[in-house]
């Protein structure tokens, strides 16, 4: 059973403890659940890679045990070996690095919202009070996105083994938009994901990051004079508008883009003062309910999502890696087909500065070979193992062992190489999936207490979310129904 308590009895003591005109105003961000576009099952190639800048190292990921992730080479059991050669005799397929289950992916939108809640803590200084996870099912329709001065949303456009970006909204209260719709990328590599000592650490932290100084960069642009403090103003109306629109008509105290404030209620209005207190328990409950109901699960799986992450990254990375050079054989073999009516010694230079006779395997000396038309059937022999169709590579497999090529003895290394990783990796997402699972389904009641009354959240995390905002609602409209 887990209590969500002494919320009501704090935020009556700060209303009635006068604020002190000379302290800044400090603003409250809601982060929204991260969403996942169907773009992320889109490959894009980038050739380039990046490395987190030195002075703002990703933070290491600490395990169950809160020791820090050590990666070590996984093994394989001799059943594992079996089931590999038996699933890619014929064809690899391309790893599902990027068309994750909805589980991992879940457990992807927890982990990375809540880094951008650590990073925006960071970068924004004393320019917030409180940086807040909205829990799944929270959007900016929501009673939470209702009580913050700033909500900030991000979709994952792309997650491969070749670049992660993201889109990312941030709008105030005041109706100004810091980020609209605005793209962040990075390329992967593996360094992103482990240290020099073999650890891990967050592999997306360099978008991340650039997302919060870009969002805390963007609001001192919008108050070059430190005017924070009217936030507040339009924070309080925006919210008395959607707890009590029936009440609080909007085109009464706000122009039509709500960048302005036409008017406020008056100091004694009996459901302004409540909407007040509203706010503030609707802000501390939310985080709360984050803290102590979501971060175990959270932490749990983050861990588990991180190595998951990682090792499918590796697997996705050799597969392609394998396809490129399957690519630039039969490009190689196209142009010394079409250079054959030019005579040897012609193919023979190409050969050469093509790196081509180290990957058939005939030595560097070509001046001993003069008959092109021999060189093409020994290039075209080796093309004809491999095809690739979509996202497989399909090759002969009784021609590959055949082949004494140093191509064709690389490929078969890196194919072994990619069933390896493949099964690890698979062994890690059933482990991440059997958490958020059981995550998502906890069906343990929570009493939580807010503004004095006590409540209980049954059913499953998304149950409890929805009882959640019902009972903000519906205890604000007793309230007022009582002043």
């Amino acid at each position: 059973m887990r209590i969500l308590s002494g919320i009501f009895v704090a935020l009556s003591f700060s209303l009635v403890v006068p604020q002190t005109t000379e302290a800044a105003y400090r603003l409250t961000v809601g982060v929204a659940p991260f969403s996942h576009d169907v773009s992320t099952l889109k490959e894009e190639e980038s050739e380039t890679t990046s490395v987190p800048p030195e002075d703002d190292e990703a933070i290491v990921i600490p395990g169950l045990d809160g020791m820090e992730i050590e990666i070590e080479e996984a093994e394989k059991t001799e059943e594992e070996v079996a089931e590999e050669a038996a699933a890619l005799s014929a064809a690899i397929i391309q790893p599902e690095f990027e068309r994750a289950s909805l589980e991992i992916r879940n457990a992807e939108a927890l982990a990375l919202q809540n880094y951008l809640r650590i990073m925006l803590d960071k970068k924004g200084g004393e320019l917030f009070d409180k940086v807040i996870n909205a829990p799944a099912g929270v959007n900016s329709s929501s009673s939470l996105a209702a009580s913050v001065d700033l909500w900030v949303e991000v979709t994952v456009e792309a997650a491969n083994a070749e670049k992660f970006a993201i889109r990312v909204n941030a709008s105030t209260s005041a109706g100004e938009s810091i980020l609209k719709n605005k793209k962040f990328s990075q390329a992967i590599a593996k360094d992103v994901f482990v240290n020099s000592k073999n650890q891990l650490k967050e592999g997306y932290h360099e978008t991340l990051s650039k997302v919060s100084e870009a969002i805390v960069s963007g609001l001192k642009a919008k108050n070059l004079k430190g005017d924070y403090d009217r936030y507040e103003d339009f924070t309080n109306l925006k919210f008395a508008v959607y707890m009590a629109p029936e009440v609080f008509n909007r085109d009464n105290y706000l122009n039509r883009r709500g960048s302005k404030i036409k008017s406020l209620p008056s100091e004694d209005d009996s459901y302004y003062r409540e909407a007040l207190e509203a706010r503030l328990a609707t802000v501390e409950i939310y985080q709360n309910f984050d803290s102590n109901v979501v971060e175990t699960g959270r932490s749990k799986s983050y861990s588990s999502y991180a190595v998951w992450r990682y090792r499918s990254f590796l697997a996705a990375n050799e597969y392609l890696e394998a396809r490129k050079e399957i690519k630039a054989l039969q490009g190689k073999i196209a142009k010394a087909v079409a250079l054959k009516l030019l005579g040897p010694i012609v193919i023979n230079e190409f050969l050469k500065n093509n790196n081509v006779a180290q990957e058939l395997g005939l030595g560097e000396d070509f001046d001993k070979i003069q008959d092109a038309a021999v060189i093409i059937l020994t290039l075209k022999s080796l093309s004809d193992i491999f095809m690739i169709q979509g996202g497989r590579i399909q090759f002969n497999e009784e021609k590959l062992r055949q082949s004494d090529s140093n191509f064709g003895k690389k490929f078969t290394e890196r194919r072994e190489k990619i069933g390896e990783l493949s099964v690890d990796s698979n062994v890690h997402a059933e482990k991440l999936i059997e958490l958020q699972k059981s995550f998502t389904h906890d069906l343990a009641p929570i009493d939580i207490e807010y503004r004095g009354r006590s409540f209980t959240l049954t059913g499953q995390i998304e149950d409890k979310v929805a009882a959640l905002q019902r009972i903000l609602r519906e205890d604000y409209k007793q309230s007022v129904s009582q002043a």
